[in-house]
Order: C-alpha cells, then structure tokens, then sequence
C-alpha cells in the first residue's frame, strides 16, 4: 500500500517511521516539526493556481515553516534582504518551490509569469543546484509524464 503525503506526515506526527533516504535527520525532523505548516503552504499554492490557471508561477513571501525546514532564518527588518519563495507549477498538481533571499522586491504578489522567470534566471548564478533542481523537476516530468 502507498500512503501519500498526507498519511505519511500523520505516521511522523505519531512516531513512526517513514521513508526519509538520503534526507539529513536535522531536516527531517524539521519536515516533521512543520508537516501541518508545509501542508497548509502546498494547499495555498494549490488553490492559487487553481484560480490563476494561465500562470506557470508564483512569487510569495517566504513562510516560516518553509525557512525552518531549510535551517534559515528570516533577514532583519529594515536591512534592504527580505525572503521569497518562487513557485513554478510544472503541471496542476505538481509544484516545486525554491525559497530564496535577495533585496527587498516591489510588490511581488504582482510579478507575471515572465517576471518570474528572469527573477529565476538571475537566480540561477547565487542558488544554482537549486534552480538546477527545478529544471530537473519539469524535464522529468516531460520525459515520464509528457509535460504540460
């Protein structure tokens, strides 16, 4: 039986083990910390795109489970740095997200798909196995499933 993720971070939340491979146990035990918190940021993702179905990204401040789970802390106020999570949806259902810092941007609730994508590719040189991973994530996705 596969359980999904939902059913796994139930089992972490009562002390079982599930699948973390290759995964650092600081980390892990983080996802598992904030299970309820990443869940709830996935579901808002999820119903943004569902209302905004021509858009292939997302820039949004960054959530605090989300800078937990990556051992980060969010920048001072007033320092000019401000944290963000870009969302590239790579067909509905599958998300991946890359938090990032950098200086504090104008309203980015209002970045279009193409704003996004030169804020990723000037992205690419400060976070680049990252950004890699997102690209990664849309050729697999094409090759197995045929894209989008």
């Amino acid at each position: 039986m596969t359980l999904n993720r939902k059913q796994r971070r139930a089992q972490a939340a009562q002390g079982r083990q599930f699948c973390n491979d290759g995964v650092d146990p600081v980390i892990a035990e983080a996802m598992r910390e904030h299970a309820a918190a990443i869940d709830a940021i996935s579901e808002d993702d999820r119903n943004w795109f569902l209302n905004n179905p021509e858009c292939n990204f997302r820039l949004r401040p960054v959530a605090d489970a989300e800078l937990a789970v990556r051992q980060c802390e969010r920048p001072a106020e007033n320092s000019g740095v401000a944290a963000y999570t870009i969302v590239r949806q790579i067909r509905p259902g599958y998300r991946v997200r890359l938090p990032f810092k950098t200086h504090t941007l104008h309203r980015p609730e209002s970045f279009s798909d193409n704003a996004c994508a030169v804020l990723l590719a000037e992205l690419k040189n400060e976070y680049p196995e990252i950004v890699k991973g997102l690209d990664s994530a849309a050729a697999f996705d094409a090759a197995v499933f045929g894209g989008r």
